[in-house]
Protein backbone atom coordinates (compact mmCIF):
# COMPACT_ATOMS: atom_id res chain seq x y z
CA UNK A 1 0.00 0.00 0.00
CA UNK A 2 1.36 3.44 -1.04
CA UNK A 3 0.94 6.21 1.46
CA UNK A 4 -1.35 7.90 -0.98
CA UNK A 5 -3.45 4.74 -1.02
CA UNK A 6 -3.19 4.71 2.77
CA UNK A 7 -4.24 8.07 3.07
CA UNK A 8 -7.59 7.94 0.81
CA UNK A 9 -8.31 4.35 2.42
CA UNK A 10 -8.06 6.05 5.52
CA UNK A 11 -9.89 9.08 5.11
CA UNK A 12 -13.46 7.21 4.04
CA UNK A 13 -13.02 5.22 7.75
CA UNK A 14 -13.88 8.16 10.04
CA UNK A 15 -16.84 8.33 11.87
CA UNK A 16 -19.51 10.78 12.77
CA UNK A 17 -20.66 9.96 15.83
CA UNK A 18 -22.31 11.30 19.00
CA UNK A 19 -23.00 9.35 21.87
CA UNK A 20 -26.66 8.43 22.96
CA UNK A 21 -27.77 11.03 25.92
CA UNK A 22 -29.35 8.46 27.74
CA UNK A 23 -25.79 5.88 28.15
CA UNK A 24 -23.84 7.06 31.20
CA UNK A 25 -20.40 5.35 32.34
CA UNK A 26 -21.24 2.01 34.81
CA UNK A 27 -18.03 1.46 35.59
CA UNK A 28 -18.20 -1.06 38.35
CA UNK A 29 -16.37 0.78 41.56
CA UNK A 30 -14.53 -1.42 43.73
CA UNK A 31 -12.76 -0.50 46.85
CA UNK A 32 -9.07 -1.07 47.15
CA UNK A 33 -6.92 -4.61 47.24
CA UNK A 34 -3.59 -5.24 47.71
CA UNK A 35 -2.14 -6.70 44.43
CA UNK A 36 -2.15 -10.22 43.77
CA UNK A 37 1.42 -12.27 44.04
CA UNK A 38 0.94 -14.64 41.93
CA UNK A 39 0.37 -12.47 38.33
CA UNK A 40 1.56 -14.32 35.24
CA UNK A 41 5.03 -13.35 33.90
CA UNK A 42 3.47 -10.58 31.88
CA UNK A 43 0.55 -9.21 33.64
CA UNK A 44 1.75 -5.80 34.75
CA UNK A 45 1.98 -4.97 31.37
CA UNK A 46 6.00 -5.40 30.84
CA UNK A 47 7.26 -9.50 30.56
CA UNK A 48 10.00 -10.30 32.75
CA UNK A 49 12.97 -8.93 30.34
CA UNK A 50 11.29 -5.41 30.90
CA UNK A 51 10.68 -5.42 34.87
CA UNK A 52 14.49 -6.66 35.84
CA UNK A 53 15.51 -3.72 33.71
CA UNK A 54 12.74 -0.97 34.61
CA UNK A 55 13.59 -2.24 38.20
CA UNK A 56 17.49 -1.33 37.44
CA UNK A 57 16.92 2.04 35.78
CA UNK A 58 14.47 3.37 38.36
CA UNK A 59 16.12 4.69 41.32
CA UNK A 60 14.13 7.46 43.67
CA UNK A 61 15.04 11.66 43.24
CA UNK A 62 14.33 14.39 45.88
CA UNK A 63 11.95 16.61 44.48
CA UNK A 64 11.98 20.75 45.89
CA UNK A 65 9.89 21.89 47.59
CA UNK A 66 7.45 19.51 47.45
CA UNK A 67 9.02 16.99 50.86
CA UNK A 68 7.89 13.77 49.42
CA UNK A 69 10.22 11.66 47.18
CA UNK A 70 9.43 10.62 43.75
CA UNK A 71 10.11 7.61 41.64
CA UNK A 72 11.72 8.42 38.58
CA UNK A 73 9.01 7.27 35.73
CA UNK A 74 10.39 4.96 32.85
CA UNK A 75 8.68 5.68 29.31
CA UNK A 76 6.79 3.01 28.30
CA UNK A 77 4.74 4.01 25.30
CA UNK A 78 2.43 6.68 23.27
CA UNK A 79 -0.70 5.71 22.93
CA UNK A 80 -3.29 7.51 20.30
CA UNK A 81 -6.31 7.02 18.93
CA UNK A 82 -7.09 6.64 15.16
CA UNK A 83 -9.91 5.43 13.00
CA UNK A 84 -7.82 2.61 11.15
CA UNK A 85 -5.32 1.32 13.58
CA UNK A 86 -4.69 -1.70 11.43
CA UNK A 87 -3.83 0.86 8.10
CA UNK A 88 -1.80 2.63 10.23
CA UNK A 89 0.51 -0.03 11.86
CA UNK A 90 0.64 -1.38 7.97
CA UNK A 91 2.47 2.09 7.31
CA UNK A 92 4.75 2.07 10.65
CA UNK A 93 6.08 -1.62 9.40
CA UNK A 94 6.16 -0.28 5.54
CA UNK A 95 7.94 3.28 6.46
CA UNK A 96 9.65 3.13 9.88
CA UNK A 97 10.77 -1.15 9.66
CA UNK A 98 8.10 -1.45 13.23
CA UNK A 99 7.36 -4.62 14.86
CA UNK A 100 3.81 -6.14 15.43
CA UNK A 101 3.64 -6.28 19.32
CA UNK A 102 0.37 -6.96 21.37
CA UNK A 103 -0.71 -3.69 23.22
CA UNK A 104 -1.26 -5.76 26.86
CA UNK A 105 -3.02 -2.93 27.26
CA UNK A 106 -6.01 -4.33 29.07
CA UNK A 107 -7.80 -7.70 28.96
CA UNK A 108 -10.60 -6.71 26.26
CA UNK A 109 -7.85 -7.09 23.57
CA UNK A 110 -10.54 -8.88 21.85
CA UNK A 111 -13.64 -6.57 22.46
CA UNK A 112 -16.13 -7.75 20.78
CA UNK A 113 -17.69 -3.64 20.91
CA UNK A 114 -15.91 -2.41 18.12
CA UNK A 115 -13.00 -0.98 20.19
CA UNK A 116 -9.58 -1.83 18.18
CA UNK A 117 -5.89 -2.13 20.31
CA UNK A 118 -3.26 -2.49 17.86
CA UNK A 119 0.08 -2.47 18.32
CA UNK A 120 3.59 -1.56 16.43
CA UNK A 121 7.05 -1.11 17.88
CA UNK A 122 10.43 -0.25 16.71
CA UNK A 123 13.61 -1.15 18.06
CA UNK A 124 17.59 -0.27 17.85
CA UNK A 125 18.81 -2.54 14.99
CA UNK A 126 22.29 -2.56 16.91
CA UNK A 127 20.22 -5.02 19.24
CA UNK A 128 21.02 -2.97 22.50
CA UNK A 129 18.68 -2.97 24.73
CA UNK A 130 19.19 -1.83 27.99
CA UNK A 131 15.54 -0.45 29.45
CA UNK A 132 12.02 -0.02 27.47
CA UNK A 133 13.33 3.51 26.21
CA UNK A 134 15.83 1.58 23.61
CA UNK A 135 12.08 0.55 22.09
CA UNK A 136 9.61 2.97 20.64
CA UNK A 137 5.67 1.36 21.37
CA UNK A 138 2.41 3.19 19.89
CA UNK A 139 -0.81 1.62 20.63
CA UNK A 140 -3.06 2.51 18.18
CA UNK A 141 -6.73 2.49 19.44
CA UNK A 142 -10.24 2.71 18.06
CA UNK A 143 -12.56 4.06 19.97
CA UNK A 144 -15.99 5.08 19.76
CA UNK A 145 -17.40 4.61 23.30
CA UNK A 146 -16.12 7.19 24.87
CA UNK A 147 -17.39 10.70 25.57
CA UNK A 148 -15.99 12.76 22.91
CA UNK A 149 -18.25 15.87 23.43
CA UNK A 150 -20.35 16.96 20.59
CA UNK A 151 -17.25 17.48 17.46
CA UNK A 152 -16.59 14.53 15.14
CA UNK A 153 -14.24 12.40 16.67
CA UNK A 154 -11.61 13.06 13.62
CA UNK A 155 -11.59 16.88 14.13
CA UNK A 156 -7.97 17.14 15.46
CA UNK A 157 -6.65 14.39 13.08
CA UNK A 158 -7.81 16.61 10.09
CA UNK A 159 -6.96 19.42 11.42
CA UNK A 160 -3.58 18.07 12.10
CA UNK A 161 -3.09 16.81 8.86
CA UNK A 162 -4.17 19.66 7.11
CA UNK A 163 -1.45 22.32 8.76
CA UNK A 164 1.28 19.66 7.65
CA UNK A 165 0.23 19.65 4.11
CA UNK A 166 -0.68 23.24 4.21
CA UNK A 167 3.04 23.50 5.55
CA UNK A 168 4.52 21.18 3.06
CA UNK A 169 2.85 22.67 -0.24
CA UNK A 170 3.06 26.50 1.48
CA UNK A 171 6.00 27.13 -1.44
CA UNK A 172 8.28 28.38 1.38
CA UNK A 173 11.52 26.68 1.67
CA UNK A 174 11.38 26.75 5.21
CA UNK A 175 8.25 26.51 7.24
CA UNK A 176 6.59 25.23 10.09
CA UNK A 177 3.44 25.19 11.99
CA UNK A 178 2.19 24.21 15.73
CA UNK A 179 1.01 20.76 15.07
CA UNK A 180 4.30 19.12 14.67
CA UNK A 181 4.66 20.11 17.83
CA UNK A 182 2.87 17.84 19.02
CA UNK A 183 5.49 15.09 18.72
CA UNK A 184 7.91 12.09 19.88
CA UNK A 185 11.38 11.97 19.20
CA UNK A 186 13.82 9.21 18.71
CA UNK A 187 17.33 9.05 17.84
CA UNK A 188 18.94 6.95 14.99
CA UNK A 189 21.00 4.52 16.79
CA UNK A 190 18.76 2.29 15.67
CA UNK A 191 20.15 2.43 12.29
CA UNK A 192 16.97 3.25 10.76
CA UNK A 193 18.66 5.52 8.39
CA UNK A 194 22.54 5.22 7.32
CA UNK A 195 24.93 8.56 8.49
CA UNK A 196 26.64 9.91 4.98
CA UNK A 197 29.19 10.93 7.11
CA UNK A 198 30.52 7.18 8.27
CA UNK A 199 32.77 5.58 6.38
CA UNK A 200 30.40 2.45 5.91
CA UNK A 201 27.69 4.19 4.41
CA UNK A 202 26.30 2.99 1.44
CA UNK A 203 23.24 4.35 0.10
CA UNK A 204 22.02 1.40 -2.43
CA UNK A 205 21.98 -1.05 0.57
CA UNK A 206 22.24 0.52 3.69
CA UNK A 207 18.90 2.70 4.13
CA UNK A 208 16.28 0.27 3.12
CA UNK A 209 12.97 2.45 4.43
CA UNK A 210 13.85 5.75 2.99
CA UNK A 211 13.86 4.20 -0.27
CA UNK A 212 9.98 3.16 0.25
CA UNK A 213 9.39 6.67 1.37
CA UNK A 214 10.77 8.47 -2.15
CA UNK A 215 9.49 5.67 -4.46
CA UNK A 216 5.98 6.45 -2.55
CA UNK A 217 6.40 10.30 -2.28
CA UNK A 218 5.65 10.41 1.48
CA UNK A 219 6.63 13.86 2.19
CA UNK A 220 9.03 14.80 5.23
CA UNK A 221 10.62 17.74 6.52
CA UNK A 222 14.20 18.39 7.77
CA UNK A 223 15.43 20.31 9.99
CA UNK A 224 18.96 21.60 9.23
CA UNK A 225 19.61 18.10 7.13
CA UNK A 226 19.61 16.19 10.49
CA UNK A 227 16.76 15.85 11.93
CA UNK A 228 13.76 14.10 9.96
CA UNK A 229 10.10 15.34 10.58
CA UNK A 230 6.62 13.69 9.62
CA UNK A 231 3.29 13.31 10.23
CA UNK A 232 1.55 10.39 12.05
CA UNK A 233 -1.19 10.35 9.49
CA UNK A 234 -4.74 10.58 10.60
CA UNK A 235 -3.57 10.92 14.36
CA UNK A 236 -3.36 14.43 16.31
CA UNK A 237 0.57 13.57 16.21
CA UNK A 238 3.83 13.62 14.03
CA UNK A 239 7.21 11.53 14.63
CA UNK A 240 10.73 13.79 14.77
CA UNK A 241 14.42 11.09 14.03
CA UNK A 242 17.16 13.11 15.10
CA UNK A 243 20.80 11.93 13.83
CA UNK A 244 19.66 10.84 10.05
CA UNK A 245 22.10 12.08 8.23
CA UNK A 246 22.01 15.04 4.90
CA UNK A 247 17.78 13.48 3.72
CA UNK A 248 19.31 15.14 -0.26
CA UNK A 249 21.92 12.36 0.01
CA UNK A 250 19.46 9.77 -0.95
CA UNK A 251 18.00 11.30 -3.64
CA UNK A 252 18.96 9.56 -7.00
CA UNK A 253 18.37 11.28 -10.54
CA UNK A 254 14.52 11.06 -11.04
CA UNK A 255 13.46 11.50 -7.59
CA UNK A 256 13.87 15.05 -7.25
CA UNK A 257 9.92 15.17 -6.95
CA UNK A 258 9.94 13.17 -3.36
CA UNK A 259 12.71 15.73 -2.16
CA UNK A 260 11.32 19.32 -3.80
CA UNK A 261 7.58 17.62 -2.08
CA UNK A 262 9.49 17.89 0.94
CA UNK A 263 10.86 20.76 3.35
CA UNK A 264 13.13 22.40 5.72
CA UNK A 265 11.56 23.79 8.95
CA UNK A 266 12.35 26.92 10.25
CA UNK A 267 14.50 27.32 12.86
CA UNK A 268 12.30 29.58 14.75
CA UNK A 269 15.47 31.08 16.41
CA UNK A 270 16.96 28.29 17.60
CA UNK A 271 19.82 28.95 19.63
CA UNK A 272 22.68 27.06 21.11
CA UNK A 273 22.48 27.93 25.11
CA UNK A 274 23.98 24.86 26.14
CA UNK A 275 26.25 23.11 23.54
CA UNK A 276 26.34 19.59 25.00
CA UNK A 277 22.27 19.74 24.07
CA UNK A 278 23.77 20.12 20.41
CA UNK A 279 26.72 17.84 20.99
CA UNK A 280 24.46 15.37 22.56
CA UNK A 281 27.22 14.30 25.16
CA UNK A 282 26.62 14.72 28.54
CA UNK A 283 25.37 17.72 31.23
CA UNK A 284 25.51 18.05 34.58
CA UNK A 285 22.63 19.53 37.22
CA UNK A 286 23.29 19.92 40.69
CA UNK A 287 26.68 17.78 40.14
CA UNK A 288 24.93 14.85 38.46
CA UNK A 289 26.41 14.26 34.73
CA UNK A 290 23.22 13.12 32.54
CA UNK A 291 23.76 11.46 29.63
CA UNK A 292 21.37 11.80 26.57
CA UNK A 293 20.89 10.93 23.46
CA UNK A 294 22.09 7.10 23.86
CA UNK A 295 18.88 5.48 24.01
CA UNK A 296 16.06 5.25 21.36
CA UNK A 297 13.37 7.14 22.46
CA UNK A 298 14.56 10.22 24.13
CA UNK A 299 11.80 13.48 24.21
CA UNK A 300 8.07 13.93 24.59
CA UNK A 301 6.97 16.98 22.60
CA UNK A 302 3.76 19.57 23.22
CA UNK A 303 2.42 22.80 21.57
CA UNK A 304 1.34 24.98 24.33
CA UNK A 305 0.82 28.95 24.22
CA UNK A 306 3.27 31.27 25.32
CA UNK A 307 1.15 32.04 28.28
CA UNK A 308 1.25 28.84 29.96
CA UNK A 309 4.98 28.00 28.99
CA UNK A 310 6.00 28.31 32.85
CA UNK A 311 2.88 26.52 34.37
CA UNK A 312 3.74 23.68 31.90
CA UNK A 313 7.24 23.35 33.10
CA UNK A 314 6.44 24.25 36.48
CA UNK A 315 4.01 21.18 36.89
CA UNK A 316 6.01 19.25 35.13
CA UNK A 317 8.80 19.30 37.56
CA UNK A 318 6.11 19.42 40.36
CA UNK A 319 3.81 16.21 39.62
CA UNK A 320 5.93 14.15 37.75
CA UNK A 321 9.58 15.00 39.20
CA UNK A 322 11.33 16.45 35.49
CA UNK A 323 13.55 19.13 36.33
CA UNK A 324 14.11 22.34 34.18
CA UNK A 325 16.87 22.54 31.73
CA UNK A 326 17.99 25.33 29.23
CA UNK A 327 15.99 24.90 25.87
CA UNK A 328 17.37 25.67 22.75
CA UNK A 329 15.71 28.90 22.08
CA UNK A 330 15.50 32.42 23.59
CA UNK A 331 14.54 33.27 27.02
CA UNK A 332 12.53 34.65 27.47
CA UNK A 333 10.44 34.11 23.99
CA UNK A 334 11.25 36.86 21.68
CA UNK A 335 8.99 38.27 19.21
CA UNK A 336 9.02 36.35 15.85
CA UNK A 337 10.62 33.39 17.58
CA UNK A 338 9.63 30.30 19.42
CA UNK A 339 9.70 29.96 22.93
CA UNK A 340 10.25 26.67 24.41
CA UNK A 341 10.57 25.14 28.12
CA UNK A 342 12.54 22.14 28.23
CA UNK A 343 12.76 19.62 31.49
CA UNK A 344 14.37 16.34 32.38
CA UNK A 345 14.89 13.35 34.41
CA UNK A 346 17.60 14.50 36.37
CA UNK A 347 19.52 10.61 36.64
CA UNK A 348 20.10 7.69 33.72
CA UNK A 349 20.01 8.33 30.29
CA UNK A 350 18.05 11.40 29.69
CA UNK A 351 14.13 11.28 29.25
CA UNK A 352 13.15 14.69 27.99
CA UNK A 353 9.28 16.81 28.15
CA UNK A 354 9.41 19.66 25.80
CA UNK A 355 6.97 22.80 25.70
CA UNK A 356 6.83 24.59 22.51
CA UNK A 357 5.12 27.92 22.00
CA UNK A 358 5.56 28.52 17.97
CA UNK A 359 1.97 30.35 17.50
CA UNK A 360 2.92 33.11 16.85
CA UNK A 361 4.66 33.25 14.73
CA UNK A 362 3.54 30.61 12.83
CA UNK A 363 -0.58 29.93 12.09
CA UNK A 364 -2.29 28.15 14.87
CA UNK A 365 -4.30 25.79 12.43
CA UNK A 366 -6.25 24.96 15.50
CA UNK A 367 -3.83 23.86 17.95
CA UNK A 368 -4.47 25.93 20.16
CA UNK A 369 -8.41 24.56 20.36
CA UNK A 370 -6.73 21.04 20.94
CA UNK A 371 -6.38 22.06 24.25
CA UNK A 372 -9.15 24.24 24.94
CA UNK A 373 -11.92 21.91 23.59
CA UNK A 374 -10.83 19.01 25.61
CA UNK A 375 -10.76 20.66 28.64
CA UNK A 376 -14.19 21.88 27.94
CA UNK A 377 -15.53 17.91 27.84
CA UNK A 378 -13.18 16.69 30.24
CA UNK A 379 -14.52 15.38 33.69
CA UNK A 380 -11.99 13.41 36.02
CA UNK A 381 -13.77 14.86 38.89
CA UNK A 382 -16.79 12.70 38.00
CA UNK A 383 -14.42 9.48 37.29
CA UNK A 384 -15.43 9.71 33.57
CA UNK A 385 -12.77 8.39 31.09
CA UNK A 386 -13.12 10.49 27.26
CA UNK A 387 -12.06 9.63 24.28
CA UNK A 388 -9.08 11.96 24.57
CA UNK A 389 -7.50 10.39 27.41
CA UNK A 390 -6.02 7.63 24.52
CA UNK A 391 -3.88 9.88 23.21
CA UNK A 392 -1.52 9.70 26.27
CA UNK A 393 2.51 9.26 27.12
CA UNK A 394 2.55 6.00 28.97
CA UNK A 395 5.08 6.02 31.78
CA UNK A 396 5.97 2.77 34.06
CA UNK A 397 6.55 3.36 38.40
CA UNK A 398 7.42 1.17 40.92
CA UNK A 399 4.27 2.52 42.41
CA UNK A 400 1.78 4.86 41.93
CA UNK A 401 0.99 5.65 45.39
CA UNK A 402 3.61 9.11 45.55
CA UNK A 403 1.70 10.41 42.53
CA UNK A 404 -1.51 9.96 44.06
CA UNK A 405 -0.17 11.99 47.23
CA UNK A 406 1.24 14.54 45.04
CA UNK A 407 -1.90 14.77 42.91
CA UNK A 408 -4.07 15.84 45.25
CA UNK A 409 -1.71 18.04 47.26
CA UNK A 410 -1.60 19.86 43.44
CA UNK A 411 -5.33 19.77 43.29
CA UNK A 412 -5.11 18.05 40.03
CA UNK A 413 -7.92 15.66 39.25
CA UNK A 414 -7.10 12.09 38.46
CA UNK A 415 -8.57 8.63 37.57
CA UNK A 416 -7.10 5.56 38.99
CA UNK A 417 -7.97 2.16 37.39
CA UNK A 418 -7.21 -1.19 37.24
CA UNK A 419 -6.73 -2.30 33.93
CA UNK A 420 -6.10 -6.22 34.75
CA UNK A 421 -4.18 -8.19 37.58
CA UNK A 422 -1.64 -6.11 39.36
CA UNK A 423 -1.79 -3.66 36.68
CA UNK A 424 -3.13 0.21 37.73
CA UNK A 425 -3.65 3.45 35.84
CA UNK A 426 -3.47 7.15 37.05
CA UNK A 427 -4.55 9.14 34.31
CA UNK A 428 -4.42 13.03 34.11
CA UNK A 429 -4.04 15.91 32.22
CA UNK A 430 -1.86 19.21 32.28
CA UNK A 431 -3.97 21.93 33.69
CA UNK A 432 -4.81 24.55 31.58
CA UNK A 433 -3.22 22.52 28.26
CA UNK A 434 -5.55 19.15 28.41
CA UNK A 435 -3.95 17.45 25.59
CA UNK A 436 -1.01 17.00 27.08
CA UNK A 437 -2.33 13.56 29.29
CA UNK A 438 -0.16 11.20 31.46
CA UNK A 439 -0.90 7.49 31.99
CA UNK A 440 1.32 6.23 34.68
CA UNK A 441 1.26 2.65 34.76
CA UNK A 442 2.29 0.29 38.10
CA UNK A 443 1.75 -2.52 40.01
CA UNK A 444 1.33 -1.04 43.16
CA UNK A 445 -1.63 1.37 43.95
CA UNK A 446 -3.02 1.66 47.59
CA UNK A 447 -3.89 5.42 48.08
CA UNK A 448 -6.53 5.33 45.70
CA UNK A 449 -9.69 3.38 45.74
CA UNK A 450 -9.90 2.16 42.07
CA UNK A 451 -12.38 1.56 39.26
CA UNK A 452 -12.02 -1.51 36.22
CA UNK A 453 -11.62 -0.07 33.40
CA UNK A 454 -13.80 -1.56 30.44
CA UNK A 455 -13.23 -0.14 26.83
CA UNK A 456 -16.21 -1.11 25.59
CA UNK A 457 -18.69 1.12 28.44
CA UNK A 458 -19.74 4.16 27.13
CA UNK A 459 -19.63 7.06 28.80
CA UNK A 460 -20.81 10.72 29.02
CA UNK A 461 -18.67 13.36 30.98
CA UNK A 462 -21.29 15.87 32.24
CA UNK A 463 -20.95 17.44 35.60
Amino acid sequence: MTYSEYKQLSSGLFFLVAIAANHGFAWQEHRRHPPSPHASECAVGVCQQDMQLLQKAISWQPLQPMAEVLPELMPLARSLTTENPEALAEYFVKYYGAQRVSTNMTMHMQTGCGVEFVGVQLSRQDGLYRSPQDKYTLYLVKDDRKWAGLMPRDTFSRLSDDAYDDMITSRKSKDHRPWVDFHDGIQDSWRWLEDPSKPNFNKKEGARSIKELVQDSVPVQNLGYKTMRSNIPNTSHFLEIDGVGRLDYFVDDGEESWWKSSQEADSGCRTVTNPDLVNGTSSAIDGKTLYHWESLWYKATHFIEESGLNAASEFAKNALGFVPISPGFPEPKQDGCIGAKWNARSTGDWFQLHFVSSSPPFPDMGASSYHDYQSSIRNLKSGCFDHYLYNSLILWSDSLDPFVRRLRQLDTPFLALKLQDQLFSLVFSFPNNAAIVIDIRSSELSEAEYEHFDPCMRTQCYD
